[in-house]
C-alpha cells in the first residue's frame, strides 16, 4: 500500500471529524480537509517519505488548520474579545484532540476526563467538547481569563501524562469490604440517617479507604474505580451529613472504625473469659432467686416462669454489673451529637471479621408514662428469637402493660389490649388479660434478705465485676492504640465496646441454664420495670 492509498484509507474520516470539531460547520471542515488532503498528497508527490507517517499528516494538519484559523478569525470584523484567545483553539505539538482522534484515543480522553478535578474538567470539556473560546468559558464560570489559560494548559498536559499511563484501579473497585456499625442516638433524622446511608456499600468503602489515609477526591475516585465527577458528588454529600470532614482538599471520616486486628484481641478476652463469666452470673442469679424466694421478695413478678424469666435476668444482670465495671475504667459517654436533619446520634464501624462470633443481642424499648417506669425488650438474633417481637411499642401500649401489671386492665383501651396480646406481652384468659414479661416492681428485693445473704450475693457480683473491669482495661488499651490521633484526641467511652451480650447468652444455651425450644413465648427477654 502506497502513502497515498494509506492517507486515503486511514485518515480521510478522522481529518474530516478533525475539521467538524475544530471549526464547527461542516462546510468549513469539507473546505479545510480538502486543504488537508491536497497539501498531503502534494507533498507525497515531491517524494516526501516521512518516517512516522501519522505524525506528518497530523503535524500538516495543524499547519493548515493554523493557516485557515487565521484567514477566518482574523478577520477585520472578527469579535477582538475571542481573537485574543485563538492561539488556545489551534492545535500545536501538545494538542490532545487530534493526537487522540482515533476511536480507541478518544476512549482514553474520555477516561482520563473522568480523573481530573471538577475545576479542570469544566474547562476542558467546554473548550475541546462544546467549542468554546476561552473568553466565553471565563465569562460562564466568572473566573480571569488567564486563570483559564492556565488551567486548560496544565490540564492539557495532565491529561496527556495520563493517557500514556496504565491505570490501574484499587482492589476496593472489584472487591468491596464490608463494615457493620453500632448506632447510639436519640432521634434520627428525618430521613432515616444514619442507617439509610450506613446500608450504602460505596459509602462503607469510602469510609475504609480514608480512614487513618487521609485521600483526595482523585485517589478515592481511583482506588474504587469510580468515576470522579460522581465521587465528588458523593464526598459533599457525605461531608453535608456528617460522616466525612474536609480539610484542605483531603477527607477523613468522622467516627472511629475498629480494626480488625483489634477486635481480634477483644474478641479473645471475651473467649478466655467467657465461662467463667457465665457461671458466675448465672450463680449469681440462682442464689438471688432462691433468697428472694424464702425471703418473699418479688424479684421478677408472677406472671410467668423462672425458667421465662432468666432470659431477661441473666441479659439485664449482665448488664448492670458491666455498667458499674465500665463507670470505673472507660471514659464517661458524652452527649449525642447533633447531626443534619434533627438527628442526633453516634456511631461505631466495626471491619468485617472472619471469625465466628456470638449472635448479636439487642435491647429497645420505651417510657409506660411515668418517670421511673420502663418497658424493654432484649432482641436475640439467636434462632430468629428477636424478629417475633415489634420493634417498637407506642407509649400509650407501655401504659397498658403496667395497668395490667398493677392489676388496672379497666384503665386500658380495648386496641392497646390487643395490640399488646398480639405482640406476646400479654396473654388472655377469658376475660381477663395479663402480662406475659417478667415485672421488676420492687426498687431493692435484696434489702429483705438476710445480711448474711446479701453479703455472699455482693461478693458474688464482686467477682463478676473484677472479669469485666478486666475486660473494659484490656478493651480501652486497644482501642485507644488502634484509633488515629485526630480521634484518639476525642475519645469516648461508646467508642469502647466490651459489652457483649451474645457470649454470655449462647454458653448459657451451651451449658444448659437457659432452654431454647421453637415454642419459646414471643415476650421471651422482654421486662417492665414499675
Amino acid at each position: 500500500m502506497t502513502s497515498a492509498e494509506r492517507y486515503c484509507r486511514e485518515f480521510l474520516g478522522p481529518v474530516f471529524y478533525f475539521c467538524l470539531r475544530k471549526t464547527g460547520r461542516e462546510q468549513d471542515a469539507e473546505e479545510l480537509s480538502s486543504r488537508i488532503g491536497e497539501e498531503v498528497l502534494a507533498a507525497l508527490h515531491r517524494g516526501a517519505q516521512p518516517v512516522n507517517f501519522p505524525a506528518w499528516v497530523w503535524q500538516i494538519a495543524r499547519n493548515q488548520f493554523s493557516r485557515f484559523a487565521r484567514t477566518e478569525y482574523y478577520a477585520p470584523d472578527a469579535d477582538r474579545a475571542d481573537i485574543d484567545e485563538c492561539e488556545f483553539l489551534l492545535p500545536d505539538e501538545t494538542d490532545v484532540e487530534a493526537e487522540l482522534i482515533e476511536k480507541e484515543d478518544l476512549a482514553l480522553l474520555r477516561r482520563e476526563l473522568s480523573f481530573i478535578r471538577s475545576d479542570y474538567r469544566r474547562i476542558l470539556v467546554a473548550h475541546y467538547f462544546e467549542e468554546k473560546s476561552v473568553s466565553t468559558i471565563a465569562r460562564e464560570l466568572n473566573i480571569p481569563l488567564g486563570t483559564v489559560k492556565t488551567r486548560l494548559q496544565n490540564s492539557r498536559k495532565v491529561l496527556k501524562e495520563g493517557m500514556n499511563m496504565a491505570r490501574e484501579f484499587g482492589k476496593r473497585s472489584y472487591n468491596p469490604e464490608e463494615i457493620t456499625f453500632v448506632n447510639s442516638c436519640s432521634n434520627f433524622g428525618e430521613n432515616g440517617q444514619p442507617w439509610t446511608i450506613l446500608n450504602h456499600l460505596l459509602y462503607k468503602n469510602i469510609f475504609l479507604e480514608c480512614y487513618d489515609n487521609p485521600s483526595t477526591a482523585e485517589q478515592l475516585s481511583l482506588e474504587l474505580g469510580i468515576a470522579l465527577p460522581y465521587m465528588e458528588s458523593e464526598l459533599e454529600f457525605l461531608v453535608q451529613e456528617t460522616f466525612l470532614t474536609k480539610t484542605d482538599g483531603y477527607y477523613e471520616p468522622t467516627f472511629p472504625i475498629l480494626s480488625r486486628e483489634a477486635q481480634r484481641r477483644i474478641h479473645d478476652r471475651h473467649l478466655a473469659d467467657t465461662t467463667a463469666l457465665t457461671e458466675k452470673l448465672t450463680a449469681l442469679i440462682d442464689r438471688l432467686a432462691a433468697e428472694c424466694e424464702k425471703a418473699g421478695a418479688d424479684l421478677y413478678g408472677k406472671f410467668i416462669s423462672y425458667e421465662t424469666a432468666k432470659w431477661a435476668l441473666l441479659m439485664r444482670t449482665y448488664d448492670r454489673l458491666y455498667r458499674d465495671a465500665a463507670k470505673e475504667i472507660l471514659p464517661p459517654k458524652q452527649p449525642y451529637t447533633k447531626r443534619p436533619s434533627g438527628g442526633e446520634w453516634d456511631i461505631v464501624g466495626y471491619q468485617s471479621t472472619d471469625w465466628p462470633e456470638p449472635h448479636f443481642v439487642g435491647q429497645h424499648g420505651n417510657g409506660c408514662g411515668g418517670s421511673a417506669e420502663h418497658f424493654s425488650q432484649y432482641k436475640f438474633n439467636y434462632k430468629k428469637i428477636g424478629e417475633r417481637t415489634p420493634s417498637y411499642i407506642s407509649e400509650e401500649e407501655g401504659e397498658a402493660l403496667a395497668h395490667l401489671a398493677r392489676g388496672d386492665a379497666a384503665k386500658c383501651t380495648v386496641g392497646a389490649l390487643d395490640a399488646l396480646a398480639g405482640y406476646g406481652y400479654a396473654v388472655r384468659d377469658g376475660d381477663k388479660t395479663v402480662p406475659a414479661v417478667a415485672v421488676f416492681a420492687e426498687k431493692n428485693p435484696e434489702a429483705r434478705l438476710p445480711e448474711t445473704a446479701r453479703a455472699e450475693l455482693a461478693a458474688m457480683a464482686e467477682e463478676i465485676r473484677e472479669i469485666l473491669r478486666g475486660q473494659c482495661r484490656l478493651a480501652l488499651d486497644v482501642v485507644r492504640a488502634d484509633l488515629p490521633k485526630r480521634i484518639r484526641q476525642q475519645l469516648r467511652g461508646d467508642f469502647v465496646d466490651v459489652q457483649h451480650r451474645g457470649y454470655v447468652l449462647e454458653k448459657a444455651l451451651e451449658n444448659g441454664w437457659l432452654t431454647y425450644t421453637d415454642n419459646l413465648p414471643k415476650g421471651t427477654g422482654a421486662y417492665l420495670v414499675l
